[in-house]
């Protein structure tokens, strides 16, 4: 179900791209992922607002390349992704706790492959079925408008590693008109 998800959101995306800035990439050094002392850069932020909850994802690649691997079959390797699910309709400038965020993943060295994403190596993940799950946590939006988004993040996974991060550029916004 990720598989699908993710795809329709970088389609979603990608269908918008003539909306977004001309700047494909969000080149600020702040724009990254920590896990431990491993520090993963992040190019493009995608916020989506979908049946109550809010969807914030970070991928180290540009929409030029995403759109590339998906209109012209082209692989997309080394993708790094992560995905924050805020128990909330709409976000503002504030911290959400652990007990407001519904869902969390970040995943290094994903493809696209003929269209199909192949989840990396599993950094961080909800559930208490691995030993990946996060048993502490908040996001805090910092800045918040209609073509920037500024925020942090940080977890503590259950065997005691740190995840952080942060992000501040441009984004696309999507809203699923069902609510």
């Amino acid at each position: 179900m990720k598989t699908i998800k993710f795809l329709a959101i970088i389609l979603l995306v990608l269908s918008t791209v003539s909306c977004s800035s001309d700047d494909d990439t969000n080149t600020n050094e702040n724009n990254y992922v920590k896990v431990g002392n491993t520090t993963f850069g992040m190019t493009s932020a995608t916020v989506e607002s979908s049946f109550n909850r809010t969807y914030i994802e970070l991928i180290n690649k540009t929409e030029a390349e995403v759109l590339a691997s998906i209109n012209n079959g082209f692989n997309l390797n080394s993708l790094d992704y992560m995905s924050i699910t805020i128990n909330e309709n709409s976000i503002g400038e504030l911290t959400y706790d652990f007990n407001d965020i519904l869902d969390y993943e970040f995943f290094v060295n994903g493809s696209v492959v003929n269209g199909e994403l192949e989840v990396g190596v599993i950094q961080l993940q909800e559930g208490e079925s691995n030993n990946l799950y996060a048993v502490s946590g908040s996001v805090t939006i910092t800045y918040y408008s209609v073509d920037r988004i500024a925020f942090t993040f940080n977890f503590e996974r259950e065997d005691g590693t740190i995840i952080t991060g942060s992000f501040d550029g441009g984004y696309i916004f999507l809203e699923d008109s069902l609510d």
